[in-house]
C-alpha cells in the first residue's frame, strides 16, 4: 500500500488520516516541497553507511513512513525493516500521534 493511502485527498488540499491535519495546496507547502526534495533524494540515493550485516527492525505499528526522519537514519544505517517481530533483532515503536497506547511486548516470562 502506498503512502497516498494514508491521505484524503481534495482539490484544495490533503488531509492525513492518522490525525486529521490538514494541508491545503498553498504556496506555502510548494516551498516546503521544494526545499525538501533535494534532501530527500539524496538521501534516498545514498548507501548505508556501513557494510556489515543487515540490523532487522521490527517496527510498530507500522513502518515510519519514507518522509520521518527516523526512517531514513534508520536505513542510512543499514537497517533492514521486517515483516514480524521474531524475524527481529531489535523492535522500534512509532506512531504518529500526539498520545498513543505503548506497546504490551513479551519480555520472555509472559
Amino acid at each position: 500500500m502506498g503512502w497516498w493511502n494514508d491521505l484524503n485527498w481534495s482539490f484544495s488540499g490533503v488531509t492525513v488520516k492518522k490525525t486529521g491535519a490538514q494541508i491545503s495546496f498553498d504556496k506555502s507547502l510548494f516551498r516546503d516541497i521544494a526545499k525538501w526534495l533535494p534532501y530527500a533524494a539524496c538521501e534516498h540515493l545514498n548507501r548505508p553507511l556501513n557494510n556489515h550485516k543487515p540490523i532487522r527492525v521490527y517496527a510498530l505499528p507500522v513502518v515510519p513512513r519514507s518522509w520521518y526522519l527516523l526512517r531514513v537514519s534508520l536505513i542510512r544505517l543499514g537497517v533492514k525493516f521486517v515483516d514480524t517481530v521474531t524475524d527481529a533483532d531489535m523492535t522500534v515503536y512509532f506512531d504518529d500521534a500526539t498520545y498513543s497506547e505503548p506497546p504490551h511486548l513479551l519480555n520472555g516470562s509472559d
